[in-house]
């Protein structure tokens, strides 16, 4: 019986070496990664006794680049344009909460600053390349 699995194992491991460099290079022609950008709505809920004086300008929405499956991307981006000429440059709103985009409060003190914007994935196949912009500016006020 072990005889005949190790007959002819240089073939068998060259078959095998094959086979893996083909299902690989396939499976990246069917659903490919790419990087896609998308506006997020910024969420800034400061912890209990901060709160944002008045000069703070917080954006609505901040954009996020993330790099994913194609496929996974499509259904985030939702059908496609209309119009098949229409520019892909402008970034696509983001409602659906697959990407999160907010404010971290740590290490604040009372006065203008910046704090950097996170940004979370909920979905293990997303990765966040960046976000822009990265920080904001803000004025820290103590009750």
């Amino acid at each position: 019986m072990l005889k005949s699995v190790l007959n002819n194992w240089s073939l068998k491991l060259t078959a095998l070496i094959i086979a893996i460099f083909l299902w690989s290079h396939v499976r990246g022609q069917v659903n490919p990664w790419e990087v896609a950008s998308f506006k997020v709505p910024l969420k800034a809920q400061p912890p209990q006794g901060i709160v944002l004086g008045e000069n703070s300008r917080l954006p609505q929405t901040v954009i996020v680049t993330v790099r994913g499956p194609h496929l996974t991307l499509r259904s985030l981006k939702g059908p496609a344009p209309i119009n098949p000429l229409s520019s892909t440059d402008t970034p696509t709103s983001l409602t659906t909460g697959q990407v999160r985009a907010t404010l971290d409060f740590t290490g604040v003190h009372p006065g203008i600053q910046s704090l950097p914007v996170n940004a979370i994935a909920n979905s293990d196949d997303l990765d966040i390349v960046g976000v822009n912009p990265s920080d904001v500016r803000v004025d820290i006020e103590t009750p």
